[in-house]
C-alpha cells in the first residue's frame, strides 16, 4: 500500500462511498432474498 496520500486514492474512496449508498438504497426499494 502506498503511504503517500494521492488524489487518485481520494477520488476512489468517495466512488466507494457513493457506490455503498446506492447499494443500501437499492436494498430498500428492491427486498430481495
Amino acid at each position: 500500500m502506498a503511504t503517500k496520500q494521492d488524489p487518485d486514492s481520494k477520488r476512489v474512496d468517495k466512488a466507494l462511498k457513493l457506490y455503498r449508498l446506492l447499494l443500501i438504497n437499492d436494498r430498500k426499494s428492491y427486498p430481495g432474498p
